[in-house]
């Protein structure tokens, strides 16, 4: 009797054991097709100046990414204090984008705004800001920095007339009294002309009285 437990014990081991070899393949079979890691899309890591910080002066943006960047899909804007943005090109050299900030620049608050596409074909965009206290620009030459005084104009640069002079007021007044006098004398010889006509023509008649007078008189003619 003892015998019969025995071999039943063994048989119900035996097909559990049989069981467990069978659904150990389809409990491994997920862990095995699973990859050991799984791959990451890139990303940025950090960015000079780093984001959120404040610098005295800044010439350049320089972007990293965990992957090498597709030089032919990069949109880099940098708008500054006044709103203008910065033109130039960005320039790829693998996992690294860097953006020229120009020459000139206001000091104040910057963001920038960046879209590229990594080596796998995965977009990434994203924005960093940082803030500057010193302004960049041309430093103002020493001449014209001290600007000469404008000379003084002398009496002798001036004209007379802006002095106060008499202006041409004295030349027309001399003029029309010119003018005038002549205007006398004229009317004058007119008037003397014509008082002589008129005792050349007076001179006849009084002759003729004359000699009429004579014959009144002389009882012999």
């Amino acid at each position: 009797m003892f015998s019969r437990r025995a071999s039943a014990i063994v048989i119900v081991a035996l097909v559990l054991l049989a069981l467990l070899a069978g659904l150990a393949p389809v409990f491994a079979a997920p862990a095995s097709a699973a990859p050991s890691v799984l791959p990451a899309h890139a990303r940025l890591t950090g960015s000079t100046p780093a984001d959120g910080s404040t610098v005295a002066t800044a010439d350049e943006v320089v972007l990293t990414f965990t992957e090498d960047v597709d030089p032919t899909f990069v949109e880099v804007v940098v708008d500054g204090p006044d709103g203008a943005a910065v033109d130039a090109a960005p320039k790829v050299e693998g996992r690294e984008v860097t953006q020229a900030l120009g020459d000139t620049l206001p000091a104040g608050r910057y963001t920038v705004t960046y879209r590229v596409v990594s080596a796998d074909g995965h977009p990434i965009s994203g924005t960093v800001s940082f803030t500057t206290t010193t302004p960049v620009g041309p430093s103002p030459s020493p001449s014209a920095a001290v600007s000469e005084p404008a000379p003084t104009p002398t009496a002798d640069d001036v004209p007379a007339a802006e002095d106060g002079g008499p202006g041409p007021w004295p030349w027309l007044v001399g003029v029309v009294l010119v003018a005038g006098l002549a205007a006398l004398v004229t009317r004058r010889r007119l008037r003397e002309g014509r008082a002589a006509d008129a005792g050349d023509d007076a001179e006849p008649d009084r002759e003729r009285v004359e000699a009429h007078r004579d014959r009144r008189d002389d009882p012999f003619a």
